[in-house]
């Protein structure tokens, strides 16, 4: 018993800013997962496999297999679809983004994703994009809503809704088009939107 209110009483819930939490220690949570989904902790060689709340740290790998999808979410509530035959690196410890995506595509919000060739930042709070890598390992960069910036070799372009831009290895991002896929794109952001409103649980 004390008067004094900034003494920390048994009981008591104690609240840290993620900012203060050390970058390695930042969990994000595996909330969905269907069929094969794979992890690899990091400097491990071994692939196990991955099943729903598991914590995912700094430098963790994600792999989904064919007919496979995961969704994680990150420690700020950020969620990141995952779609089958890709791989990702969370918050990878060598290079900007929230996620770096080795292979196949992923599904962001607000998070920056990371590739090879370029890096996606989004620009407004409600920007909804797709990041994939194509057999070639050019990257494009789909944006269904809001806008983002793509960089890569120096050079930066602004992807508003409705267009895409392409990164091939060693160039400069290409001038913003239409998306060419754009019912697949509109499906993706219905049922992102959907997974977001229920924390990541919804079925696809």
């Amino acid at each position: 018993p004390t008067k004094d209110p900034t003494v920390a009483l048994p009981g008591m819930t104690l609240r840290v800013p993620i900012r203060l939490i050390k970058t390695q220690l930042r969990a994000a949570y595996l909330v969905y997962a269907i069929n094969r989904v794979l992890f690899r902790r990091t400097e491990t060689a071994s692939w196990k496999s991955g099943r729903l709340q598991m914590e995912l740290f700094q430098g963790d790998s994600l792999r989904t297999l064919e007919d496979s999808r995961a969704r994680v979410k990150l420690l700020d509530k950020e969620l990141l679809s995952l779609e089958p035959n890709s791989m990702a690196i969370i918050k990878p410890s060598e290079k900007e983004g929230d996620l770096e995506l080795r292979s196949g595509s992923v599904f962001a919000g607000r998070a920056r994703v990371v590739t090879a060739s370029a890096l996606v930042t989004p620009r407004t709070r409600d920007t909804r994009y797709a990041a994939t890598i194509e057999p070639d390992l050019t990257t494009r960069v789909d944006v269904f809503k809001g806008a983002a910036a793509v960089d890569a070799q120096g050079s930066r372009v602004e992807v508003p809704a409705g267009m895409s831009t392409r990164v091939q290895p060693g160039l400069a991002p290409e001038l913003p088009k239409p998306i060419a896929n754009l019912p697949e794109i509109e499906s993706r952001a219905f049922e992102y939107a959907s997974a977001v409103g229920v924390g990541g649980w919804a079925a696809p």
